[in-house]
């Protein structure tokens, strides 16, 4: 299960999850935020399902996440 493997991840971590998901409860996505190492994110996308995400702008929090994670590591 994610839950018992998240805090071994030693990198960044984005979780982004919607609100409406009917599938997986948001409350499992904040489960695993909160076990989680930082530098980690969470984003509630407040409209946003299982699978639509990306209609919500999702597209474009993993764009700045990943813009943040290479700000922070310079070569």
């Amino acid at each position: 299960m994610n839950i018992n493997k998240i805090d071994k991840v030693n990198m960044p971590v984005l979780i982004i999850h919607g609100k409406k998901d009917n599938t997986i409860p948001f409350m499992y996505a904040q489960k695993l935020y909160d076990r989680a190492r930082e530098p980690k994110k969470l984003i509630e996308i407040p409209e946003g399902g299982h699978n639509d995400l990306y209609n919500f702008g999702a597209s474009q929090h993993i764009l700045n996440f990943l813009t943040g994670i290479s700000a922070s590591n310079p070569k």
